[in-house]
């Protein structure tokens, strides 16, 4: 067997290593092994832990993973809509003010037509010293 097969061997195999048949109940960190209760002795010097208990931490780990990143990511969308909506309140806000802008523009214009409207208007009284009919 090649160094890689036997590698991947070692780290995926839920059976004992030595005994195929039997389900591994240990893992040899010394030797990288799943090894079943049969074969417990032969490591009896090495650092050894239980499948299961290696299994219930990798579960652990991997539930306080998935919950960090389900936080970080519904903190990267509050921050993402938070910063669309303060764009779209100064959008907003920019909207308003042109329209505020060119209203104030109209009114200008037709109270100087008005004005001078009502200039001719009175400069033509003034001439003809009567009312001038529209």
């Amino acid at each position: 067997m090649s160094d890689k097969v036997l590698e991947e061997r070692k780290q995926s195999s839920p059976e004992c290593f030595e005994h195929r048949q039997q389900t591994a109940a240990w893992k040899c960190n010394q030797c990288s092994l799943f090894i079943s209760s049969q074969c417990r002795p032969n490591h009896d010097s090495h650092q050894v832990e239980q499948v299961e208990n290696m299994l219930q931490n990798s579960r652990q780990k991997i539930v306080k993973s998935v919950q960090c990143l389900q936080l970080s990511t519904m903190v990267a969308g509050i921050l993402a809509l938070d910063d669309q909506t303060k764009r779209i309140r100064k959008e907003t806000e920019l909207a308003k003010e042109i329209v505020n802008n060119r209203k104030k523009k109209l009114i200008r214009k037709i109270e100087q037509e008005v004005k001078t409207l009502n200039e001719t208007l009175d400069s033509d009284t003034e001439s003809s010293g009567r009312p001038v009919e529209s």
